[in-house]
């Protein structure tokens, strides 16, 4: 009896191992060939390390970073200004709150829109670029993405225009940041 319920387990656990999670009825992904991977969510409230990394830009780069509490613009080639500045302990949490909600941390490391193959695409041009890294606990994330197709989009794109969204009105709402002279950069 003992032999035949061992074999059964293994059998179960052998093939619930073998089994494509990806294609489960619900499992979202990330793409084509970009699963969302198995693992433990993060925390619903950032941890005492909590700090992030925000590159955004189209020809020039400006730079909110709270693990040095600056923020730095890019106002010629080769020359920037950088300011100190401290995000709120209700600007981080909330922050925070939308990473964990549109699953920042089970992007791929370079996120595109999935296009499939003789698939009409729009595409914008210059392309504004993002990048994230986070850490909050023992995980760090980094995201790239170029949001370059505006059709089709993905849901995965919709929410990480949602973060950005929100990461530029902290921004743009920012004393001291509003006080920065402009880019001089201009596209090519």
């Amino acid at each position: 009896m003992r032999y035949c319920c061992a074999v059964v387990i293994s059998v179960v656990l052998l093939l619930a191992a073998c089994s494509p999670l990806s294609n489960a009825p619900g499992t979202p992904s990330l793409g084509e060939g970009q699963p969302t991977p198995l693992r433990t969510p993060p925390p619903a409230q950032p941890q005492a390390n909590f700090a992030f990394l925000f590159a955004f830009g189209t020809c020039s780069t400006d730079v909110l970073d709270t693990f040095e509490q600056t923020y730095t613009r890019e106002i010629d080639p080769g020359d920037s200004v950088t300011i100190p500045i401290a995000l709120t302990g209700v600007q981080m949490a909330t922050i925070y709150g939308k990473m964990v909600e549109i699953n920042l941390f089970d992007y791929p490391e370079v996120f595109q829109i999935p296009v499939k193959e003789g698939e009409t695409i729009g595409m914008v041009t210059p392309a504004p670029s993002y990048r994230f890294t986070v850490r909050s606990g023992e995980a760090t994330k980094t995201v790239t993405w170029t949001d370059e197709i505006v059709e089709p989009t993905s849901p995965e794109a919709e929410a990480l225009r949602e973060l950005i969204q929100l990461l530029l009105q902290v921004v743009e709402s920012h004393p001291d940041i509003q006080g920065l002279p402009p880019s001089n950069i201009l596209c090519l």
